[in-house]
């Protein structure tokens, strides 16, 4: 009884965002756009497709479908290149996409 238990505390914990980014103050009119963060890349593959996808924090059962069907059209689409945005901090989204696959 304690082992099926213990196999659902995976579930009970996607339900909670995995980070807690800082959150940037308003932008006022005039403002220059802010910088990314990291390097995002939507020329890939010269004229190849794109699919920007914007998920929701790591953790969410709803993001982790969405980026496991993402990457199962990724990988039968060779040609299509995927860019997943979402909120948690880079080192948590890194270590979330792979435990996701």
């Amino acid at each position: 009884m304690a082992s099926y238990l213990a196999s659902y505390i995976p579930a009970f914990k996607s339900i909670l965002p995995q980070s807690s980014p800082s959150v940037a103050a308003l932008p006022e009119i005039g403002d220059v756009a802010p910088a990314p963060v990291g390097s995002i890349d939507l020329t890939h593959g010269n004229g190849t497709p794109t699919l920007v996808a914007f998920v929701r924090h790591c953790g969410c059962p709803f993001a982790e479908k969405e980026v496991q069907l993402l990457g199962a059209e990724s990988r039968k689409h060779e040609k299509l290149h995927v860019v997943i945005v979402q909120h948690s901090d880079e080192a948590t989204s890194k270590q979330w996409f792979e435990d996701v696959g």
